[in-house]
């Protein structure tokens, strides 16, 4: 989830838009698709009711992800458009949080990957 949100700041830096945007990129739909995998909150809700069987109902719970999902996406997009094409109307119109992300990369130091790094992320 780190690098999705990181990820999400650097497109939405790139694009201009707010913070809001930025949450509504990473956090929504990645945690709309935790409510539908099996090792997700919808799994430890199975482990302690009493008669239902591990892993049943995820058909039904696709489909609503599905309906979710194309709901929350066209909202996120619904809401960035109106941002870029007037950016007084979001919530978070200031563009502050830019300049201190500007100060925050070019403080951070460059460094070249070494096999260890590599290494340690498998």
């Amino acid at each position: 989830m780190i690098v999705f949100v990181i990820l999400g700041v650097i497109l939405t830096k790139k694009l201009r838009l707010d913070p809001i945007s930025a949450l509504a990129v990473t956090f929504l739909l990645l945690f709309l698709a935790r409510s539908v995998v099996p090792t997700g909150e919808a799994l430890i809700g199975q482990m302690f009711s009493n008669g239902v069987p591990l892993y049943s109902g995820y058909g039904g719970r696709t489909i609503i992800f599905l309906i979710y999902l194309v709901i929350s996406a066209i909202y996120v997009m619904f809401y960035t458009r109106r941002g870029v094409r007037d950016p007084s109307k979001p919530a978070m119109n200031n563009d502050d949080w830019l300049k201190e992300l500007d100060d925050f990369t070019t403080s951070v130091k460059v460094e070249k990957v070494k096999w260890q790094d590599v290494l340690f992320l498998y």
